[in-house]
Parts: structure tokens; sequence; C-alpha cells
């Protein structure tokens, strides 16, 4: 065959495919019409891998542009890992509402946990504290997760009103 370990097959391969002649084998023509299906689709994952790849280094990039032009308007807690009050912050913490086109609480905190593990890496990004509300209801806001401060100032990364103690599963 072709295909060698280590290399991903291409879509050419599959279509130049030559196998042995058996006896009583394989109708020739479904197993070409079959091959050339096969390299269709996988023509049409490698175009998908592209642009999903093209479109996150743009995220990436875009991510890395924000992060330069603002690197000094983030407010950080000094005292956060010793679990003490948080000192009174000179300037104030923006809230960034996003609507959404979802119709359901669960879709949305299911939108909220792609994002945390998504985007979790970007410092200035508090998802310990996202709410969920309804549109026309915006002042009834539902926690999305726990967010208890735990020993080295990591916060409960459990659903809010979780069973059992904070931070012994749902770490990351």
């Amino acid at each position: 065959m072709i295909y060698v370990t280590g290399e991903r097959m291409q879509p050419h391969q599959i279509r130049v495919a030559a196998f042995d002649a058996r006896w009583r084998g394989l109708d020739p023509v479904q197993v070409h019409a079959y091959l050339n299906q096969l390299a269709d689709e996988l023509d049409r994952l490698h175009r998908e891998l592209i642009t999903a790849n093209t479109e996150a280094e743009r995220i990436r990039q875009t991510l890395r542009q924000w992060q330069s032009r603002h690197t000094g308007c983030r407010y950080t807690d000094p005292d956060w890992s010793l679990n003490k009050p948080v000192a009174a912050v000179t300037a104030p913490r923006w809230i960034i509402h996003l609507p959404t086109t979802l119709t359901s609480l669960d879709a949305a905190a299911d939108l909220v946990v792609a994002l945390r593990e998504s985007l979790g890496h970007v410092p200035a990004l508090d998802f310990g504290e996202t709410t969920l509300s309804e549109e026309d209801r915006q002042r009834l806001r539902h926690r999305v997760w726990c967010d208890a401060r735990l020993d080295g100032g990591r916060r409960c990364r459990l659903p809010d009103g979780h069973p059992g103690s904070c931070g012994t599963t749902g770490e990351g």
C-alpha cells in the first residue's frame, strides 16, 4: 500500500491505490467508486482542518495583540493567594455582557464551559464570577460555578451548588 507510517494520507494516494487481482475478488468499479468517495471526504476534511487552523491562529493573534495593548489595565490582587479580603480597587473592573441566540439555560451554561476551556488561559478573564440571565430578566442571575477560594489561590471549578467538598473534581 502507498501509506507510510508517520505521514498523513492524502486524497490522491487513495485515488491511485492499486490492489492485487484475486480470482472472484471485489468488483473493481465499486472499489474505485468507494475509494474516490473516501478521497473526496478526506479532501473535505483537510480543507476544514486548514480553515480551522487558520481561524485558531487568527484568534491567537488577536488575543496577543489585545494583551499587548492592555497589559496595564488588569487588576491583580496581591493577597489573593493568602485568602485575604480584596483590597480597595481604585479603578473599577469591567463586566462584559455578551448576548447569545441560545434559548435554554443548559445550552448557555455549556457555552460558558466551552469558553472557559478555550479562553481560560487569558489572565484578564475571570470565569469564576460568571452568571447567566434571561434577556428580559437580567436582574435574575444564575451562577455557573461555585468559585469558592481554595488553598494556593485557586478557585473551585465545580458547578454552583455541587454536592461534597470544593475542589474534589473538576480542577484544571
